[in-house]
């Protein structure tokens, strides 16, 4: 956020309001556990990879079994309402991700060092998967 936006009178009288301190306002837009700009771009991410899974796995299907099916952009689309769903009810519905954050605040440094590594393999494999299903397929 900007120094001028949190200088704007109208957002300035909105932290002054609730007593905090310029810092600690876009401390909570960034990092609340419920509505936090982070929240939305992890759960966009997560989104994101599972429907690259679902695209990756449909062309390596289609390339495997020699498929003559063309594939359009109402496929890309079709696949993204599937990836939602499952993202949907196993992690955003009721705030179950919530639960988890309580779990992850106990772990120590070592182990949080050791997910962030696994996670970030994933996601480098998720889209290394996504991009060799993209050349095979074409």
């Amino acid at each position: 956020m900007s120094k001028h936006l949190l200088n704007m009178p109208f957002v300035k009288k909105g932290w002054e309001k609730e007593g905090v301190t310029a810092k600690e306002f876009i401390d909570n837009i960034a990092a609340n556990k419920y509505y936090g700009e982070n929240i939305g771009l992890a759960g966009g991410v997560l989104i994101s990879m599972v429907w690259s899974v679902f695209i990756s796995t449909f062309f390596l299907v289609k390339k495997t079994f020699q498929l003559a099916y063309e594939i359009n952009s109402f496929h890309f689309f079709l696949l993204m309402i599937p990836a939602y769903l499952i993202c949907y009810f196993h992690v955003f519905r009721k705030n179950i991700y919530l639960k988890h954050f309580e779990f992850y605040e106990k772990w120590s440094k070592h182990i949080k060092h050791r997910n962030i590594i696994i996670t970030f393999l994933s996601i480098l494999f998720s889209v290394a998967l996504f991009v060799l299903s993209v050349l095979v397929g074409f």
